[in-house]
């Protein structure tokens, strides 16, 4: 869910060494603390540091069912993008979730500011975590709406419609 991914970008930025890694980009941290089975662990899809400046000092994406390294169009070019829908929490220091469209499909993501181990400041950046929302997520977020939960593609321009029967009633947001 949003809020365990929001608790362990939380966790990991406040670390002492994450804070220190974001400056010296210390080997050490990378071999000891962001191997794949870190990532598998925490059921990532995306684990990713990004400095004050929005360059993505590492990024490291799994495909969900294979395990193997992904590449994220997100981080592509080395610095996030200029819609990046979080640049106002990298230079405010704060946390945030949500949703991100990559080209693998929506992201449910936490960023955290990373902060030292006493979880001061000033932020030297943010951890972000994502998962990929597949069939098993979308059913877990219906059951425990109660309801069912589905991914559509982008109806022309609109961005929120209800269709309604008998039977069912469907609500579309584009975000």
């Amino acid at each position: 869910t949003l809020s365990e991914l929001q608790v362990s970008a939380s966790d990991w930025g406040t670390w002492a060494d994450t804070y220190q890694f974001i400056v010296d980009h210390n080997p050490r941290y990378q071999h000891d603390n962001l191997g794949e089975a870190s990532i598998r662990q925490l059921h990532l899809t995306t684990l990713a540091f990004i400095d004050l400046n929005g360059n993505v000092v590492l990024s490291k994406s799994l495909d969900p069912d294979t395990g193997a390294l992904l590449p994220q169009d997100l981080f592509a070019h080395g610095a996030l993008p200029q819609d990046f829908p979080w640049l106002d929490n990298l230079h405010n220091g704060r946390p945030g979730r949500g949703l991100i469209a990559t080209d693998r499909g929506v992201l449910l993501a936490a960023v955290s500011p990373i902060l030292d181990g006493f979880g001061q400041g000033p932020a030297r950046g943010m951890v972000l975590m994502g998962r990929l929302l597949r069939g098993v997520e979308l059913s877990e977020i219906g059951a425990r709406a109660q309801t069912s939960v589905a991914l559509v593609k982008q109806r022309g321009g609109t961005t929120e419609a209800v269709q309604a029967d008998d039977t069912t009633t469907q609500v579309f947001r584009v975000f």
